[in-house]
């Protein structure tokens, strides 16, 4: 959907992927190889964190998927 209605910036962008993990986590990673094709790799980057849910330490730790585009760095 992102790609059909162009819907990425092509000055800056930021996306994040709640829950990633199992084939969530491949596809993350076949998205930020593809993003790496069409945007300059200087200036595109990507990660991917542990974080608390909304309950903090009473709650599991969520995989968390962070990519940043930032043309103009």
């Amino acid at each position: 959907m992102i790609k059909k209605y162009d819907l990425l910036d092509q000055e800056e962008f930021i996306m994040i992927w709640d829950d990633l993990g199992g084939e969530m986590t491949e596809s993350f990673k076949m998205i930020c190889q593809e993003l790496s094709c069409h945007y300059h790799q200087n200036n595109l980057n990507n990660t991917t964190i542990f974080l608390n849910g909304w309950l903090g330490s009473y709650e599991h730790k969520h995989q968390i998927g962070i990519v940043t585009y930032f043309a103009h760095k």
